[in-house]
């Protein structure tokens, strides 16, 4: 939630897609911090919809703004095609070049950020809808 949290306070309105699988033993409470904060909150919950889900979440991350990698091999490869700002936290998957590193959030992490490459990010591909200044 923290990098949400960095990308909306430059752009407040910022449309923020979470997708995520779950199973029988999922606490979707979970996601309940994520929908209050006005997020879309997208799992493969239904299994007829399973394969669509799929293409649906790769869809989305090869083509966001903004995408914020988890510690999973799931959005590695449509993050691959995103030639916008991806934000990749360390795991066994290596980054791409121009990759923003940031660390887990983790508890006992120092919630590292590469704030420099971020913004260099936004400026490369800032719409002139978001009203931020090249």
């Amino acid at each position: 939630m923290d990098k949400i949290l960095k990308i909306r306070h430059l752009m407040p309105n910022a449309d923020v897609h979470v997708f995520t699988s779950v199973d029988e033993s999922t606490d979707q409470r979970e996601f309940n911090t994520y929908k209050s904060a006005g997020c879309h909150v997208h799992t493969d919950e239904d299994k007829t919809w399973a394969s669509h889900a799929v293409l649906d979440a790769w869809a989305h991350i090869a083509r966001a703004d903004f995408v914020i990698l988890s510690r999973s091999s799931f959005g590695h490869v449509p993050a691959m095609l995103n030639t916008n700002c991806v934000i990749y936290q360390e795991y066994w998957n290596a980054p791409m070049d121009g990759w923003i590193w940031a660390e887990n959030s983790d508890k006992g992490s120092s919630n590292l950020f590469d704030m420099a490459a971020f913004n260099r990010c936004v400026g490369r591909i800032a719409r002139p809808s978001w009203g931020i200044m090249r």
